[in-house]
């Protein structure tokens, strides 16, 4: 899967509620990051990534954390790096996984196999979010930076 830089002109009403979340991650011992799309990476490589909600369909609780656990056990088995994370926007938050240093290609493989529309991607220079969906994949968008409340 590549990633490439995408115009961003045709984003559905679920891309703007992903392009307008906060995502946040936590080092073992650090103290916690906040991220929105298009705002400067500020040096940081990492990828967000959630098995949660695959396709974007509402899913119970226990089958979140059932395959946020299946993630997390996949990640571990290939010897993953990775810290919590979270993403979301007003009542609506998920648990996610931040993984450092991963090529855009790789984290798009992960969110594909996990079935997700999305993940958030930081290169270092600035923050992405890659659709990954069927009609998006590997397409990197960003948004001018909102006003956190």
């Amino acid at each position: 899967m590549r990633c490439e830089p995408w115009p961003g002109d045709a984003v559905d009403a679920l891309g703007v509620v992903y392009l307008a979340s906060v995502y946040g991650w936590r080092k073992r011992g650090g103290r916690c990051h906040w991220q929105q799309v298009g705002e400067a990476a500020q040096g940081r490589r990492l990828a967000i990534i959630t098995a949660w909600n695959p396709g974007s369909m509402p899913t119970s609780a226990w089958q979140n954390r059932r395959r946020q656990g299946a993630l997390r056990a996949a990640l571990r088995k290939h010897q993953k790096i990775f810290w919590p994370a979270w993403g979301g926007l007003g009542i609506w938050w998920e648990e996610a996984l931040a993984l450092p240093d991963i090529s855009c290609p790789e984290a798009c493989d992960w969110a594909v196999r996990f079935r997700q529309n999305a993940f958030l991607w930081l290169d270092g220079r600035r923050t992405w979010l890659v659709f990954v969906g069927q009609s998006g994949a590997g397409r990197r968008h960003h948004a001018p930076r909102s006003t956190r409340s």
